[in-house]
């Protein structure tokens, strides 16, 4: 008997949970896709681009952009909800979008609220733009895409498929905003004929945007976080010394011609080799098939490839020092130096305040390991 009153006072407990649940019917519900966020200097406040989507065959125009404005986010969502007949719920929100006014003020505070929200996924993109959200949002042609917000997803989710811009979820900021040594870097979107595209990546310094990359710096600067194993790459190389190697008849008509290597793979390894003189060692190994090369070089000698090989070494070295010192001008560590710091010196860890300070002092030295592992037909 004990055992069945147990039972019966379980399914009483179900059945009454049940009753508690709210229930939401999809037709009814505005479902968000994207959230802009701009600065309204005037009043002081956050306003906010809401793109909603609804699921009601009975409505020709299924997506909608709604403009709220607030103090705090909650206030924001209140007020979009008394400009909409449909209720709005975020648990399909795919991105956040920052005007460039709050990115330079600072972002964790808006962050930190969508990630203490059970219903939203710590897998949405975090973006920003040069101009304002809701100009962003406001962007007519979506090709395919059911609404502008789902377009941002699929256009970001092709990017980082095809390695040329590292993956910027919720996730990942704040993993690299709370951990000392390290700073978020997300992508930059523009609007050209009414179509938003990656114009470039924003550097941080904690939450506050301070630089940018551009996408032939970024693709260089990811090979040192990341393994790589299906990139494309151009570079530049003197044409000096290879005249000499060009097919009968070719005339020289610039000093410089361009090598295009795709399936490229590459592997790095940084490591402090001295803590007094803030000293790194960068080994870079990059594999990759010539596709293209803008002057007709006879490939035939193998001495050839190897001064092709080791000419584009020369080239790769040089455009990372450069980006490194981009950083550092700008005190702001995406590579993550200061957490290799850390985790070898245990016994001294720097907070990021401190590792800030000393980072435009670090020295690297970088040596790159080019494999041409394929050529024949170059157009």
């Amino acid at each position: 008997m004990p055992k069945i009153r147990k039972l019966y006072m379980l399914i009483f407990v179900l059945v009454f949970l049940t009753g508690c649940v709210e229930k939401n019917i999809i037709e009814d519900l505005g479902i968000v896709t994207v959230f802009g966020f701009d600065k309204d200097d005037e009043k002081g406040l956050t306003k906010a681009t809401t793109v909603i989507f609804q699921f009601n065959p009975d409505i020709s125009e299924a997506s909608q952009i709604i403009e709220s404005e607030g103090s705090t986010f909650r206030e924001i969502k209140k007020n979009a909800n008394k400009k909409s007949a449909y209720k709005i719920v975020a648990g399909q929100l795919r991105t956040v979008l920052f005007g460039q006014s709050v990115a330079e003020e600072g972002v964790f505070h808006l962050l930190d609220t969508l990630e203490r929200d059970a219903s939203i996924s710590d897998k949405l993109y975090v973006t920003m733009t040069d101009m304002s959200a809701s100009e962003v949002l406001s962007a007519s042609n979506y090709e395919q895409a059911p609404n502008i917000g789902t377009y941002i997803q699929e256009l970001l989710d092709t990017a980082i498929d095809e390695e040329e811009m590292m993956s910027s979820t919720l996730h990942e900021f704040l993993r690299d905003y709370t951990m000392a040594g390290i700073d978020p870097m997300i992508p930059i979107l523009g609007v050209e004929n009414g179509k938003v595209y990656i114009k470039e990546m924003a550097l941080f310094q904690n939450d506050r945007y301070v630089g940018e990359f551009n996408l032939d710096e970024m693709f260089y600067a990811q090979t040192l976080m990341k393994r790589i194993g299906d990139g494309v790459i151009e570079v530049q190389l003197p044409m000096e010394k290879f005249k000499k190697h060009l097919k009968p008849h070719e005339k020289i008509e610039s000093e410089t011609f361009q090598v295009v290597l795709n399936q490229l793979k590459s592997h790095s390894d940084i490591k402090l080799t001295d803590s007094q003189s803030l000293s790194y060692d960068i080994q870079l190994k990059i594999k990759g098939r010539l596709t293209e090369m803008s002057e007709r070089v006879s490939l035939n000698d193998e001495k050839v490839v190897r001064l092709l090989e080791d000419e584009i070494c020369t080239q790769i070295e040089n455009e990372l020092y450069k980006v490194i010192a981009k950083t550092q001008e700008l005190k702001t560590d995406v590579f993550g130096f200061g957490r290799i710091y850390n985790s070898k010196m245990r016994n001294e860890q720097l907070t990021s305040d401190e590792w800030r300070e000393i980072y435009p002092e670090i020295n690297v030295s970088i040596s790159v390991d080019t494999t041409v592992n394929r050529y024949g037909i170059i157009q």
